[in-house]
C-alpha cells in the first residue's frame, strides 16, 4: 500500500535496517468447495489493533502479538471482492461491491464494532464502491451503476445515515482537511473541491486532475494531469503551487516530501 503514517517515530533511515519479524498469522480460508472473490488486504493499524480482509470476511489481530481478537465472516463469500478499509469513531467501515454481477455490480458500506467485530450498522448501494474516505465523522464512497452513471454519496459514520450525494461526479478517495476532491464525468469536464460534511463545492477549476494523496495537514492535494505530470494544487483555492513534468504515479507524502514509486525497467 501507499500510505503515510504520520505518529511513526521508530522507523526510519536509521533504522529500517533493524527492522524484523515480530509475528505472522495465517489467514482464513473459505470452505474448500467455495470459491470467493475477496483476496486478503493490505493490513490496516488503528487502536492496538491490526485489521486485515481475507478470503472469508474481516479479522482483527493484536498488534503486538498477533492474537485474533476477532473474525467477521461474509454471508456469502462467493459474492465479496475485497473491501476498502477505514476506521472512524470506533467503527471499522468496510466499502464493498458484490462480484457475481459483471454488467451492473452492486455495493455496500458496511460498520463494524472495532473491539469486538459486531455490525453496527450497513446499508445496500445500488452501484459498486470504488472508492472510500472517512473524515470530520463523514464516509464517503463512490462508484457507478449501469443505469444511473456515476454519484459520489455521503454517509454519517455514527448511524450510516445519508448526509449528501452527488451525480455525475466521482471520486478518487482524496481528502485534505475536510475537502473532497471530485471529478465531474458527465456534461462537461473540471474537478471540484467539496466540503465533505456538506457536500458544498468550495472551488472548481476546468483542470482535468485525478486525485493522488494530500500532505498530513491537509494544505495541499498531489494530482496528475491529463499531460502526465504531477502537481501540488493548495487545498483551499486550487491554486497550481508546483507541477513536475512526467512525475505522475503512485505517491505518498510527509509534508516535508512527496514520494513517488518507480518501476524498474
Amino acid at each position: 500500500g501507499t500510505y503515510y503514517n504520520p505518529s511513526e517515530s521508530v522507523i526510519n533511515t536509521g533504522s529500517i535496517n533493524k527492522v524484523r519479524s515480530r509475528w505472522s498469522v495465517n489467514l482464513r480460508l473459505p470452505s474448500p468447495e467455495w470459491v470467493p472473490c475477496a483476496r486478503p488486504s493490505a493490513p490496516l493499524v488503528s487502536g492496538g489493533r491490526v485489521f486485515v480482509t481475507d478470503k472469508s470476511g474481516i479479522s482483527a489481530y493484536h498488534s503486538k502479538t498477533g492474537a485474533a481478537l476477532w473474525h467477521y465472516s461474509w454471508w456469502d463469500v462467493q459474492d465479496e471482492r475485497t473491501p476498502y478499509l477505514a476506521v472512524s469513531g470506533g467503527l471499522l467501515l468496510a466499502g464493498n461491491t458484490d462480484c457475481q454481477s459483471t454488467s451492473d455490480p452492486d455495493g455496500g458500506l458496511l460498520a463494524l464494532d472495532v473491539a469486538t467485530g459486531v455490525e453496527r450498522w450497513h446499508t445496500d448501494l445500488d452501484a459498486p464502491v470504488r472508492s472510500l474516505v472517512v473524515d470530520k465523522g463523514i464516509a464517503v464512497v463512490s462508484g457507478a451503476s449501469a443505469s444511473d452513471g456515476q454519484r459520489v454519496t455521503a454517509f454519517r459514520v455514527s448511524d450510516g445515515k445519508v448526509r449528501w450525494g452527488l451525480w455525475d461526479y466521482a471520486s478518487g478517495g482524496v481528502v485534505a482537511n475536510g475537502r473532497l476532491l471530485v471529478n465531474r464525468t458527465e456534461g462537461g469536464t473540471g474537478t471540484s473541491a467539496l466540503s465533505i460534511t456538506t457536500g458544498k463545492k468550495l472551488w472548481t477549476k476546468a483542470n482535468v486532475w485525478s486525485a493522488k494523496g494530500a500532505d498530513p495537514a491537509g494544505d495541499h492535494f498531489y494530482v496528475s494531469t491529463v499531460g502526465g505530470a504531477l502537481a501540488g494544487i493548495k487545498a483551499s483555492t486550487g491554486a497550481v503551487v508546483w507541477t513536475a513534468a512526467g512525475r505522475s504515479g503512485t505517491i505518498a507524502a510527509d509534508g516535508r516530501r512527496v514520494y513517488r514509486c518507480v518501476g524498474n525497467s
